[in-house]
């Protein structure tokens, strides 16, 4: 689909994707009363503490209508 206004894009190292999953990751990123910062924090800590096995990186960038995207 098409990056919409709202849309949020995770990028993120394999240290982050074999240690959590996508529900875990989608709850967190569903909380309203986090900002976007504490969103990927969260994700972190998330997965350090389910015993990473690699080093664990992540970004999150929301389409908030200005710029034109990415």
């Amino acid at each position: 689909g098409a990056w919409a206004i709202g849309d949020v894009l995770l990028l993120c190292s394999d240290g982050l994707h074999g240690a959590l999953a996508e529900d875990d990751i989608l709850q967190i990123l569903s909380r309203g009363d986090l900002a976007l910062d504490q969103k990927c924090q969260w994700i972190v800590e998330a997965a350090l503490r389910r015993d990473a096995t690699d080093n664990v990186t992540a970004v999150l960038a929301q389409n908030d209508g200005e710029g034109g995207g990415l």
